[in-house]
C-alpha cells in the first residue's frame, strides 16, 4: 500500500522516478467531473525491483490537491511478485501538513498458499520537502494502526509505536517500528525498519529471537 501511495503521488505530480517509470502506461482524465488516473502495468510482469502487473484506478471527484478532497484508488487484476492484491486506498487532505489514509486489502498468495487481510488507518504528516518543486524530496511520518487476519485465519493487530518514515524518492520505508500482537503469540513482536537508511531491510523481533528480513 505504501508503494501504491508513492505511485499515485508521483503520477499526480508527473514525476515517475520510483516505481512506474519503466513500463506502466499512465492515462489522465482531468477534464471530467470525476477526475482520474489509470496506472496500467499490463498483463505481463513489469520487472523494476518487483514484478508488477495489472491496473490501479485512481479517482478524485473534487480534485487532486484540494483540502477536504478524497483521492480513492482501487485495484484490478493487480499482482506484485505473483501476490494478487484486491483492495482500495483513500487519502483525505485535512490541511497543509496532514492527511488521513485508510486502506483495505485481501492478498492472495501464489500456489494456493492462502490469503490474508490488511486494514489500515493512518495519519500522514509532512516533515520536509513540501516547499520545493520536486516531489522526490518530500518526507512524511505515519502513525496509526492495522488489523486483519493471516493465512491461518488468526487475527492480528499492528500499531505504529515509532512513526514510520517515508520519503517519496525511496522505494522502502526508511524507519519506524510496528508493534504486533495476535492471539497465537504470547508476547508482542516488533518490526523495525531502522533509523533512516533507504534500504529493503527490516528487523523482526519476538522474545529473544531476532531476524533481518528483506522487504
Amino acid at each position: 500500500m505504501n508503494d501504491i501511495g508513492i505511485m499515485i503521488a508521483e503520477s499526480i505530480h508527473g514525476a515517475y522516478t520510483t516505481f512506474a517509470a519503466t513500463c506502466a502506461t499512465i492515462t489522465y482524465d482531468t477534464t471530467g467531473v470525476s477526475k482520474g488516473i489509470i496506472i496500467d502495468f499490463g498483463t505481463s510482469d513489469c520487472v523494476d525491483g518487483k514484478r508488477t502487473r495489472g491496473i490501479l484506478i485512481v479517482s478524485a471527484p473534487t480534485g487532486f490537491v484540494n483540502f477536504g478532497s478524497t483521492i480513492s484508488t482501487s485495484t484490478s487484476n493487480y499482482f506484485v511478485n505473483d501476490n494478487q492484491i484486491d483492495g482500495s486506498r483513500s487519502i483525505t487532505l485535512t490541511n497543509l501538513n496532514t492527511s488521513k489514509i485508510n486502506s483495505a486489502a485481501t492478498v492472495s498468495l501464489p500456489e494456493e498458499r492462502g490469503t490474508f487481510a490488511w486494514n489500515a488507518n493512518f495519519m500522514r504528516t509532512y516533515v520536509s520537502g513540501k516547499n520545493t518543486p520536486y516531489i522526490q524530496d518530500d518526507e512524511h511520518t505515519y502513525s496509526g494502526t492495522v488489523n486483519g487476519d493471516n493465512t491461518k485465519e488468526i487475527e492480528y493487530t499492528m500499531e505504529i509505536t515509532d512513526p514510520l518514515k517515508i520519503r517519496m524518492g525511496c522505494r522502502w520505508i526508511k524507519g519506524g517500528i510496528f508493534t504486533i500482537t495476535a492471539s497465537s503469540i504470547k508476547e508482542e513482536a516488533t518490526l523495525d525498519y531502522g533509523s533512516g537508511d533507504c534500504d529493503n531491510k527490516a528487523t523482526l523481533k519476538y522474545g529473544k529471537k531476532e531476524a533481518i528480513i528483506t522487504i
